[in-house]
């Protein structure tokens, strides 16, 4: 039951990191009209350009479409960058979204393997030490 908390606990701090990232740093764009309406039947974006490619040769839409988009994108190298300069408030997000997400697999992994579900909580945890070592090589190539 404790680690299971415990992964609750790590679910909110990532999604807490997640949701503020992209309150600070993102980018929103919005769009309209009939390539839009394409765009989100097939899920595949056009461009912007009025000539559709050939997925596109099969797609019908009549009319327009909007569509609201918020993007962020942050690299090891800033991190890396802002913890050396000491700027812990500009990556602090980003560290709360990446530890929670490794946090909660390797806690979601522990309860798991306790509550009985032993190959699931397995998977988890090697998921969560792989996250933890291709986080921690980027870290370091950065």
């Amino acid at each position: 039951m404790f680690f299971l908390i415990l992964a609750i606990f790590s679910g909110f701090v990532m999604l807490a990191g997640v949701v503020s990232i992209l309150v600070t740093r993102g980018r929103t764009t919005h769009r309209s009209g009939p390539d839009v309406g394409a765009e989100i039947m097939t899920d595949q974006e056009i461009g912007g350009g009025s000539q559709l490619g050939a997925g596109y040769s099969k797609t019908v839409f009549h009319g327009k479409a909007s569509m609201v988009r918020r993007e962020v994108e942050v690299s090891m190298g800033e991190i890396k960058a802002g913890m050396k300069a000491g700027q812990w408030g500009r990556v602090l997000p980003a560290i709360m979204a990446l530890t929670g997400f490794v946090a909660l697999l390797f806690f979601g992994g522990l309860a798991a393997l306790f509550l009985g579900a032993i190959l699931f909580g397995a998977v988890l945890l090697l998921f969560s030490f792989g996250a933890a070592i291709r986080l921690f090589i980027d870290l370091i190539r950065a």
